[in-house]
């Protein structure tokens, strides 16, 4: 208020003291705020803010800044999902610097996975919605706009995209990689979802604007800035209990959890051991969180888990002795500037035993290792906000010791990166990112690239996209990978996607009297060199993974009614069709060919019901296309109600059909099963 005062004074004396009226039109100006919760006087990170057709996203302090601007009258636009939209006209007065702070109000999300702000648009879902599709991202997510889950060899469940494998999906949380960097995997059940504001999608090759396993798209996860205190229990069939504790003080957000894994279910024999009834065993352990984020200009994150588990191998060679164990952490800062940084230091160790395998001489294998990463930006042209030219440099490194890892497994990187953006006008805007990778074992720097150009037209957004991405092989890969009959391969090429381009339109308003949203993409394109396990030649019985060049092509469609207030409906399909580059060549081992979800929610003022079923085709088992695994749907219905304001009950049935389908061969899961939750909100 005082410098606004002042800022006036001076321009009322400049005008008394004869200053030329035209020169004070040329004074530039300048807007500044922050975006809070109307109910509770939070910060709101996210939030689109618009002036005209310049665009800023809110910080994780709420806060934003467009810079200079001219003189003049215009409109301040801003919107965030889970809130209503609100516009300030201002009349901008030369020489003057206008702060506002803008209230939104809560208003209840009109559908719980698309967005649409501006000429951007981006597949994201929210809290209230994550919470009630599981306790872990790696339930919430399954079936989200053609996310699925897909079991690792330790039992971790990490996301799959357009048919890829999980080391070719990266996963962000609050912008630092969750990937293990020596499986690449990103086990989601590590992240419980009352921690989480939100998840944004972005499929496709995305290596040149977020580089490293970015092969066939990025999960970006925000955490929550300012939860309240909040207390949640879990206890739920075959022994899964856990629960979480989440909370800030000052601008210090803390969340621990633990997540307990089932154990001890029934499955059905396969003819090989004889059919009949079984109890799978040695399958349960426990997985610790946490999370320790200091929002703001300058972000601190501490983050690492813990977990201990059997490993209770495939039914037809089960391990009943054996079990993992392994333990991580990171530490990470990131400062937003006249200089972007952003670093990150990560120790890892695990160990793999078995006294009695059922093949082979008992092992106890103990691997640890050290990752460091630091990246550096500048954005070096803006012009009037709608042109920008970001300039960045980084790199990393990477050392494993282990008993079955090698001396000189050490691996270095380095990279540059170049990020421009062009707004023709309010409806046309124009991204464009390129990127060079250096790493140990390469010769020449590998290049990636990616376009995108967006076009609104009123309530519809065209969108087309072309791109390349290239990732190293995983040093599990590379060195060793827990299991009986395997070979390592250091000889490895890289995965490069050669070209991928895409098309599609999203469109959202009334159809036939309905709020409906729809959107529709269709992609194809080359990757040379992916890695896919098969048997070793010239050694019976040995796997080991290989290069091969394999065409990727498909479409993915969503759609969003909401009939009355309280009702939503979505449903989303996406088709994957990955093959080697020949005529009637079969799907690759374990890639389903298409998959369907929908979802039903009846959000009242104090309940909530909530059903959904995922569907995944049948899985080739090898590269033949015979002897397919079938095809299974899941569903799963939840309930809950709040008392008392704070207090919160929900019940879920997950596997409501009992199929316990194995999305791998060998590898049943433990079928229909109940959870009870009991959260409270401390005051």
């Amino acid at each position: 208020m005082i410098t606004r005062v002042l800022a006036s004074a001076a321009c009322l004396v400049s005008l008394m003291s004869g200053t030329p009226s035209r020169l004070a039109a040329q004074s530039p100006a300048s807007i500044s705020g922050q975006v809070l919760d109307a109910a509770t006087g939070d910060p709101l990170a996210g939030a689109d803010v618009w002036f005209g057709p310049v665009r800023a996203v809110t910080a994780d302090d709420g806060r934003f800044d467009f810079g200079t601007v001219h003189p003049g009258r215009g409109t301040l636009l801003i919107r965030r999902i889970g809130y209503g939209p609100m516009s300030i006209v201002l009349d901008i007065i030369p020489a003057t610097a206008h702060h506002r702070e803008v209230l939104l109000e809560p208003r209840p999300v009109e559908l719980d996975s698309l967005v649409v702000s501006g000429v951007t648009v981006m597949p994201e879902i929210g809290y209230r919605d994550l919470v009630s599709r599981g306790g872990t991202l790696a339930t919430a997510l399954d079936g989200w706009e053609g996310v699925t889950m897909r079991a690792g060899p330790d039992g971790g469940m990490s996301p799959t995209l357009r048919g890829s494998a999980p080391d070719e999906v990266m996963v962000l949380l609050d912008g630092l990689p969750l990937n293990d960097p020596y499986t690449g995997r990103a086990d989601l059940r590590r992240v419980p979802t009352a921690t989480v504001q939100a998840v944004r999608l972005h499929p496709g090759a995305q290596g040149a604007a977020f580089g490293g396993r970015a092969i066939a798209g990025v999960v970006e996860i925000v955490s929550r800035t300012r939860p309240p205190g909040e207390l949640s229990l879990h206890a739920g069939s075959h022994g899964r209990v856990g629960g979480v504790a989440a909370g800030q003080v000052g601008g210090l957000t803390a969340s621990v959890s633990r997540e307990g894994l089932a154990d001890d279910y029934g499955y059905e024999l396969p003819p090989a051991r004889g059919s009949g009834e079984a109890t799978r065993g040695n399958a349960g352990g426990h997985i610790w969180s946490f999370n320790l984020r200091r929002a703001g200009r300058t972000e601190v994150l501490l983050r690492g888990s813990a977990s201990e588990r059997g490993l209770p191998g495939p039914v037809t060679n089960p391990t009943p002795a054996a079990g993992a164990s392994d333990w991580s952490a990171l530490a990470g800062i990131r400062h937003q500037g006249d200089v972007d940084f952003e670093g990150s230091l990560q120790i890892l160790h695990s160990r793999f035993q078995d006294s009695a395998p059922p093949q082979g001489a008992p092992y106890d294998s103990k691997s640890s290792g050290v990752e460091a990463n630091v990246h550096l930006g500048r954005q070096v042209l803006r012009r009037d906000g709608r042109a920008g030219l970001t300039l960045g440099a980084g790199g990393g490194y990477t050392a494993y010791r282990g008993d079955n890892i090698p001396d000189g497994s050490d691996q270095g990187r380095a990279n540059l990166d170049l990020h421009a953006t062009w707004q023709a006008a309010e409806r046309l805007a124009f991204t464009s990112s390129a990127r060079l990778d250096w790493w140990t074992g390469l010769d020449l720097p590998a290049r990636s690239i990616r376009a995108d150009l967006r076009v609104a037209l009123g309530g519809t957004i065209l969108s087309a996209g072309a791109g390349s991405a290239v990732a190293p092989p995983v040093l599990a890969d590379l060195f060793f990978r827990e299991g009986n009959g395997v070979r390592v391969n250091p000889g490895l090429k890289p995965e490069r996607v050669r070209w991928e381009v895409e098309a599609g339109a999203r469109h959202a308003g009334r159809i036939w009297g309905l709020q409906t949203e729809v959107g529709l993409r269709g992609y194809t394109g080359r990757v040379d060199d992916m890695v896919l396990w098969g048997q070793s030649p010239g050694y019976r019985f040995a796997w080991m993974p290989q290069n091969f060049d394999v065409v990727r092509r498909g479409a993915e469609v969503t759609l969003g009614i909401r009939p009355l207030q309280p009702l939503r409906m979505s449903a989303s399909a996406s088709l994957s069709r990955l093959t080697r580059p020949w005529e009637d060549a079969p799907q690759l081992p374990y890639r389903p060919l298409y998959t369907v979800a929908t979802s039903v929610t009846w959000d009242a003022a104090s309940w909530r019901l909530d059903a959904r079923w995922h569907l995944v085709s049948e899985r080739n088992r090898d590269y033949s296309g015979v002897n397919q695994l079938p095809a299974y749907g899941l569903l799963g219905f939840g309930a809950e109600v709040t008392l008392f304001e704070r207090l919160r009950l929900r019940g879920d049935i997950e596997d409501a059909l009992d199929r316990q389908p194995a999305y791998i061969a060998g590898y049943p899961t433990s079928g229909r099963s109940l959870t009870a939750t009991v959260s409270y909100e401390l005051p």
